[in-house]
């Protein structure tokens, strides 16, 4: 399936190895092309599970959604959007226990140990979302803690998103402290 805008990205030997929506990533494709770990036939498996899961979701077809997404989680970890896709299945479906629930965090996790915006986001849905019975604070706080700790752009955010952390666990003093040591950063 074509989308407008369109991208192709080829490696140096000049093959192509990604087609695909600019707004999709691009950049984390474009280094992963530069840094060797996007191939084209690796680029190809990720369109078709991409493809698929587009089917399986047009067709309500639950289980081909799940397997779709665990290859799209093996085949390209660093992007958090099949994460949070498939932690919303499980959880607002209800077909995920809470063990389920938090082995995919933790692998969300290590997919996302370089990417502040995914430990971001995986902060807080491990806060926030799916119920009690799948939060899991210590997780919040440690991808929280990670994201604040990698020196990237989103520095700010990643402290401000701590703070928050800070806060939800009930810990006000290292919430203020963190608000303290990223006011520089905001100025």
């Amino acid at each position: 399936r074509t989308t407008i805008p369109h991208a192709f990205l080829f490696d140096k030997q000049n093959r192509l190895v990604w087609i695909g929506n600019p707004l999709d990533n691009l950049e984390s494709r474009v280094q992963q092309v530069i840094s060797g770990q996007l191939s084209g036939e690796k680029a190809m498996n990720i369109r078709e599970a991409r493809e698929e899961l587009q089917e399986a979701f047009t067709s309500q077809n639950i289980s081909t959604m799940m397997s779709s997404l665990e290859k799209l989680e093996d085949l390209d970890p660093t992007n958090s959007q099949y994460y949070q896709i498939h932690y919303r299945l499980l959880t607002e479906l209800g077909i995920g226990d809470p063990y389920e629930v938090n082995e995919l965090l933790d692998k969300w996790y290590t997919g996302s140990a370089e990417d502040p915006e995914g430990l971001i986001i995986l902060s807080m849905v491990a806060l926030d979302q799916g119920g009690p019975t799948v939060r899991n604070p210590e997780l919040a706080l440690k991808a929280a803690k990670r994201a604040f700790a990698l020196d990237t752009e989103a520095k700010p955010q990643a402290g401000l998103n701590l703070a928050e952390t800070y806060k939800a666990i009930g810990r006000i003093d290292l919430a203020l402290k963190t608000l303290d040591d990223i006011s520089p950063l905001t100025e």
